[in-house]
């Protein structure tokens, strides 16, 4: 079933970005003329009428022409479906299956940070909470197409021995030098996946703002949240409560490039270092800093293997750095 949708999803892809064109209106594509005959030549369609004894050389060329487009069309296509086809294989094999507790780091394509859990052999759906602050970082004025998140959040961990985690609930914020608009852009928000990231309206923050973050569950039997985000800075605030189901198994603390269409990640921004501080979790009722909780490290790399950011060790057992490397 997965890579039955993984192909319908290239499919409806190359389908909106023009590479391949589907008449639904005709049951074989190979018998599609579109040159009109002898038999369209009352009504409307009489206007685009062309005949067939008096234009033999230019219906020859027309249809060597259409022959054409098909083979570079399908070259468009094929060409545009392998290199989605290696972005799609880049996330869903982003975490290993044959990871193991020895493995200091973890190696993603998207994400730089920290990661705890009760455990990493056996872990426990006991993670309620998770905290931390951040300032917002600068990004190099000249890097006008890059991007880069800062959050924490709950779950999302795919691997194995967390049930390949396709839950996530998280909040934090977003950079980004705008060339269009001369200027440095930054936007909070939340998210709780499957659904797509939800800015935050009205809320002013700025480069080197200061930024507190909290997620913690408050009912259990029903699964409602609390999301909080402060703005120490501008003296704003946002809180929301939602009902969502966790997986409750692992805590993040992370900087991210997104996905664009599930599939391709863009461009890591040039950022400057990434402060987290005061990062904890509440693991079975016991709220406690990430450097006394099982944790492992992320390592951000490209397709080559190269490591695009890093977390540093941790500071005062709560507090570390997200560096870009290249």
């Amino acid at each position: 079933m997965l890579y039955k949708k993984f192909l319908n999803g290239i499919i409806d892809i190359l389908i909106i970005t023009g590479c391949v064109h589907i008449d639904k209106s005709k049951k074989n594509i190979n018998n599609f003329n579109p040159i009109a005959n002898s038999d369209n030549r009352s009504g409307k369609g009489s206007k685009n009428f062309i005949s067939n004894s008096s234009n033999a050389d230019f219906l020859r060329k027309e249809q060597h022409k259409n022959k054409e487009m098909k083979k570079l069309n399908i070259k468009k296509a094929l060409k545009t479906a392998a290199i989605i086809a290696a972005s799609s294989l880049m996330l869903y094999f982003s975490m290993p299956h044959n990871y193991n507790n020895k493995t200091k780091s973890f190696k993603l394509f998207n994400w730089s940070g920290y990661i705890a859990a009760s455990s990493f052999t056996n872990p426990m759906p006991i993670i309620s909470g998770v905290s931390g602050e951040w300032r917002i970082s600068k990004i190099n004025n000249s890097d006008s197409k890059g991007v880069v998140l800062d959050w924490i959040g709950i779950g999302g961990i795919h691997i194995k021995k967390f049930n390949n985690d396709k839950t996530l609930i998280q909040t934090g914020t977003e950079s980004y030098y705008s060339e269009k608009h001369q200027k440095f852009i930054t936007a909070a928000w939340y998210e709780l996946l499957p659904h797509s990231l939800k800015q935050i309206k009205n809320f002013n923050i700025k480069t080197k703002d200061k930024i507190v973050a909290e997620i913690k569950l408050i009912n259990k039997p029903a699964q409602e949240w609390e999301i909080e985000l402060k703005d120490i800075n501008q003296n704003e605030l946002f809180k929301k409560f939602v009902h969502y189901k966790s997986s409750m198994l692992s805590a993040e603390w992370v900087a991210e490039r997104p996905e664009i269409i599930g599939f391709i990640y863009p461009y890591l921004a040039h950022f400057n270092k990434i402060k987290f501080i005061y990062d904890s979790a509440k693991i079975n009722s016991i709220t406690s800093p990430l450097g006394m909780l099982h944790y492992k490290k992320i390592d951000m790399i490209n397709s080559k293997g190269q490591v695009l950011a890093h977390p540093s060790k941790l500071k005062n057992n709560s507090s570390f750095d997200i560096v870009r490397n290249r």
